[in-house]
């Protein structure tokens, strides 16, 4: 790739770089062509000159075609444009204007190849220590600074004026990566004063995740169509250059369930160019992604029509063959739009789905079955060719379809039971010599044995618990492993023997008590939540408060058998957790609490309170054990507080949380009109109605399908 020999020039030249008003004009025309959809409109008329232009001009012009044919995409061209019309003369120009420059053309270079090439990378870096050497700076940080100060307590009449000249001055310049950092800060003033129309504009121009998530969440928390339908048509109408439209793509997808019935078959139809593409390279991998993320988004709201050209393009999609192709996005629109689906289009989709859910695994080979099993519940006619297809007669099938095979109403037959049962065995014994470090798809022999544990022998169901018991506490072992062996023995705590039982339950009460208490196994180990914990994106080896929630939830399960849990407070470790610091154990603590048995008054009235937790995650799972204990809650007289709750969260900015409130008050509304006073009888019909025109469907589905 040629480079420019002007790029490390650093005397000052002609100073004066401003263009002549009739390019300035041209520049600004072309601008207006291109975001309105016309980019051929654009570079016609950025070589339209009425006069002869001078070389400051030429540069000008250069650099805005450079510019246009960057963001559609057309990255080969515009690096052509700057080597061969713009680097000759831009050292005749100030030092500013030829850094930014020579800066842009990393970037266009960067964007040219599946990857940078080392000769590039090592261009972009002299660059910018150069930059720094010479105290190179695009705007004035001081009084952007002040400018986000100011915007931060609502001086918004402060703000914006710097804001704008910061945005005008960037394109003056042709610095881009001033350019869009200025849009991002416009996008979040002009929302704060209730534009959205050109908050979304200028979130397309900012090419940042952030900016446009930021939007998202207003439109989802502020709950009004007419508002979702202003920036959808905004959208539509200037995110016409595909970087442009690369966040348009990811808006509408961050939308969800939330974008209106009446836009999904038309951006559906937006997307579909490039949801049929080859996902061949690092180039075509952002569209390719963005566009089947809003497909999945708005598959359930597509018209029949549109759902089966959905299908299609799934089924046709180019990259099946691909080994290391990801096929999770397709899999869930052919789920998603299954119900639209003629025979014959069923019978393609069990044809090319089949594959990907027998051996070799391939990534998503767990979402393939389920597909599958949904298929066969819904289409008797098509039964016989997956039952034979997957569970050919003669075979040994892989234990995660044998683990499926009640969804499909196969039988194990008891020599390949046996068969498991050594795989389980020998798995259990590697798992012991190596200390449990990873079990990875292995589980699935594991689970197969739990799900057809009415052919295991009491001293066997023992022995594997036993075993895994003694994983659980194995002091190498990773928390990722020991989280996983507390469920797998979760499965069986109903069939084991007393002593048995009563150890486990032991072993559970001990990792379910707190974390970083003297005495609990795990008071070393990192936490993710710790505020001085820098690593927060995860980790290989599991944290503490993923065993501790797993040993909650084995706690609630083995309450429904008296004498394995005789002498444990199992009320109080579950308090405790209720009340944890840790967002997650908080969570959990709300599952475990929903699979005891019974539950007290005052443990009721602790998970309504996590109903109204600031945690996401917390409130939405309390919200859901309301629900599904609504029996409870009627018996315990405590109707009007879940009422209250979930009128209180019905407004929730976060529509999973909304949607958990809808299941509330369905549950509600299920109970007899005495169970609540006349005034909250009217308080319900007014919370009902107002999720019965939600934005997001989940919520709207909630409130009326919900079956407790």
């Amino acid at each position: 790739m040629p480079s420019s020999t002007h790029a490390g020039s650093r005397h000052t030249g002609r100073e004066s770089a401003r263009p002549n008003p009739i390019t300035r004009q041209c520049v600004a025309d072309a601008y207006l062509f291109a975001f309105n959809g016309s980019i051929t409109s654009a570079l016609s008329r950025l070589n339209e000159t009425s006069h002869e232009p001078d070389p400051i001009d030429r540069v000008h012009l250069g650099c805005a075609t450079t510019h246009l044919l960057h963001l559609d995409g057309q990255s080969e061209e515009a690096l052509r444009t700057l080597e061969d019309d713009v680097f000759p003369l831009v050292d005749q120009f100030a030092t500013n204007l030829r850094e930014v420059i020579d800066y842009n053309r990393t970037i266009v270079a960067t964007d040219c190849g599946d990857f940078p090439s080392q000769a590039e990378m090592e261009r972009h870096n002299s660059l910018v220590d150069r930059r720094a050497s010479v105290g190179f700076e695009s705007g004035d940080p001081s009084k952007l600074l002040n400018a986000d100060r100011a915007a931060a307590n609502g001086k918004l009449y402060d703000a914006l004026p710097i804001y704008t000249s910061a945005f005008y001055d960037a394109f003056n310049t042709y610095d881009w990566s001033a350019w869009k950092q200025a849009a991002g800060r416009l996008s979040g003033a002009v929302l704060q004063l209730g534009d959205v129309s050109q908050a979304t504009f200028y979130a397309c121009i900012s090419e940042d995740d952030g900016v446009v998530d930021r939007i998202v969440r207003h439109l989802v928390a502020r709950n009004d169509p007419d508002v979702i339908g202003i920036a959808l048509k905004m959208l539509k109408r200037k995110a016409n250059l595909q970087r442009h439209r690369l966040m348009a793509f990811k808006f509408v997808a961050g939308l969800d369930d939330a974008v209106p019935d009446r836009a999904a078959d038309e951006w559906s139809s937006l997307c579909r160019s490039y949801r049929c593409q080859s996902n061949s390279g690092f180039r075509t991998k952002p569209m390719f992604d963005a566009a089947w993320k809003l497909s999945y988004a708005v598959a359930p709201a597509l018209s029949r029509d549109a759902a089966n050209l959905l299908a299609e393009d799934a089924l046709n999609h180019p990259d099946w063959d691909y080994v290391p192709f990801r096929k999770q996005w397709i899999h869930r629109v052919l789920f998603e739009t299954g119900v639209h689906h003629s025979e014959s289009l069923a019978a393609r989709v069990v044809d090319v789905v089949v594959p990907c859910a027998k051996p070799p695994l391939e990534n998503d080979f767990e979402f393939a079955a389920h597909l599958l099993a949904k298929i066969y519940a819904q289409r008797p006619v098509l039964r016989d060719q997956i039952r034979n297809t997957l569970f050919p007669s003669g075979e040994v099938v892989s234990p995660h379809l044998a683990r499926l095979g009640h969804r499909f109403d196969v039988e194990i037959p008891r020599d390949d039971f046996e068969t498991y049962m050594g795989q389980a065995h020998g798995l259990l014994d590697s798992q012991i010599s190596a200390g449990g470090i990873s079990m990875g798809q292995d589980i699935n022999v594991l689970l197969l044995i739990f799900a057809l544990k009415d052919r295991l022998q009491q001293d066997q169901i023992d022995g594997i618990v036993g075993r895994m018991l003694d994983l659980i506490e194995h002091p190498r072992n990773a928390n990722t492993n020991r989280s996983r062996m507390i469920h797998c023995t979760t499965l069986l705590i109903e069939n084991v023997g007393l002593e048995t039982g009563r150890r486990a339950t032991q072993l559970y009460a001990t990792y379910a008590a707190d974390h970083r208490v003297d005495g609990h196994p795990l008071i070393n180990a990192a936490e993710e939540e710790h505020p001085l914990n820098p690593f927060r994106m995860g980790s290989a080896s599991g944290w503490p408060q993923e065993v501790r929630g797993e040993a909650l939830i084995a706690l609630g399960v083995a309450a429904s058998q008296a004498e394995i849990v005789e002498g444990l407070d199992l009320e109080s470790l579950f308090r405790a957790a209720l009340d944890d610091p840790n967002p997650a154990v908080r969570r959990d603590a709300c599952v475990a609490v929903n699979r005891a048995i019974s539950v007290s008054c005052d443990l009721l009235r602790v998970v309504l309170i996590r109903a109204a937790d600031p945690a996401i995650e917390v409130a939405d799972v309390a919200l859901q054990v309301l629900a599904y204990r609504s029996q409870d809650v009627a018996d315990l007289a405590l109707a009007g507080s879940a009422l209250a709750v979930a009128s209180t969260q019905a407004g929730h900015a976060d529509p999973s949380v909304r949607a958990a409130a809808a299941k509330v008050i369905a549950s509600i509304r299920r109970m007899p009109p005495s169970t609540l006073t006349p005034a909250e009888n009217r308080q319900l019909d007014a919370v009902a109605e107002r999720l019965a025109t939600d934005v997001a469907r989940s919520v709207r589905r909630n409130l009326i399908d919900t079956e407790v």
